[in-house]
């Protein structure tokens, strides 16, 4: 964005959203606003054409950086993809029409990525797939739609991640 526009941030911890800005002024941003915000709650946003949801995850495509995880017994993860359901409900309804919202989580299970998403499309009939464009070099190392990308460990040097992106057509 070349620190022109807006960027709006929100997360229900305080100690993120101090991460965020002291990240940003490190790197000389000074067009992100933060808040405290709980984005599973219904609220209205800031008009904005696009939106990005890093929603919490059970956090399993970053095991080799927290191996920690592995040993947590309250992930309860049926409310895990409740919780990230809601909140790409909720950020999706303040999208214009046009709008483009980017899905992500740092986990490789299908209940919290591809299998939201399909949800998501199938019960929301004014938004579509919206296909990636990938940077020359990044391949799909799984079988998964166009508007899907997951990066698996070790491929190209970085965690497990999943990206998928949709576009509101009509509200």
């Amino acid at each position: 964005m070349g620190n022109r526009g807006k960027v709006f941030s929100y997360d229900v911890h305080e100690h993120k959203l101090s991460l965020i800005r002291s990240g940003a002024k490190r790197l000389g941003i000074d067009i992100i606003d933060t808040a405290v915000r709980d984005a599973s709650q219904e609220s209205e946003l800031p008009s904005c054409d696009r939106i990005l949801c890093d929603v919490p995850c059970s956090g399993l495509g970053i095991l080799r950086r927290k191996p920690e995880i592995r040993y947590k017994t309250d992930t309860n993860i049926d409310i895990l993809t409740k919780l990230q359901y809601s909140i790409l409900c909720v950020s999706a309804a303040n999208l214009p029409t046009d709008g483009v919202l980017v899905y992500s989580t740092c986990t490789l299970r299908k209940a919290e990525n591809h299998e939201l998403v399909e949800r998501f499309l199938t019960e929301h009939p004014d938004y579509i797939p919206e296909p990636l464009e990938l940077p020359d070099g990044i391949k799909r190392q799984i079988e998964e739609d166009d508007n899907c990308l997951t990066l698996l460990p070790g491929v190209y040097d970085t965690d497990g991640f999943f990206i998928a992106k949709i576009r509101r057509v009509s509200s």
